[in-house]
């Protein structure tokens, strides 16, 4: 077991590697192994495998399964038009997407920088001149309020 993965991390890998990495089959192998359900299993794989991405030994396990870059592709293929099971003729958007993310991981395709993209919006107020007036009087409210000095008689101590 490479340092830093559980038990559970080792039992997903070798089953999603039983499952010959069949993205289609990882939540399935993730919670079989007990990673947790769902999305969590999803991302608990997903942490996984973007840590095994670089790992001789996964390598070297994909070669022995006779996984290698053209069978990936031929699945990724298959997989990227995978139809919806309850929709017949419609496209399994969920799978074709997670088999891209999946394949991205294990190819290590992530760029290694990531782009900075500049979310600033721009927006025009438009403000009347009645508001303008009444902000301008409200200014002088304020500072004639300012200039009027509340005195008192202080007797002080001797």
């Amino acid at each position: 077991m490479k340092e830093g993965h559980t038990e559970k991390d080792a039992k997903f890998i070798e089953k999603f590697a039983d499952a010959n990495f069949d993205p289609s089959k990882k939540m399935i192998c993730a919670e079989d192994a007990g990673l947790g359900a769902g999305e969590n299993a999803l991302k608990n794989s997903g942490r996984v495998l973007k840590s095994l991405a670089k790992n001789e030994k996964f390598q070297e396990a994909l070669k022995r399964v006779n996984v290698d870059y053209d069978k990936l592709a031929n699945k990724i293929k298959d997989l990227l038009d995978a139809e919806s099971p309850m929709f017949e003729g419609k496209p399994d958007n969920f799978i074709q997407h997670k088999t891209l993310e999946t394949a991205i991981r294990v190819m290590d395709l992530n760029p290694a920088q990531k782009l900075n993209i500049d979310k600033t919006e721009h927006h025009d107020i438009v403000i009347s001149m009645e508001a303008v007036e009444r902000l301008n009087r409200y200014s002088k409210m304020i500072q004639e309020e300012e200039n009027i000095i509340d005195a008192e008689p202080v007797a002080l101590p001797e």
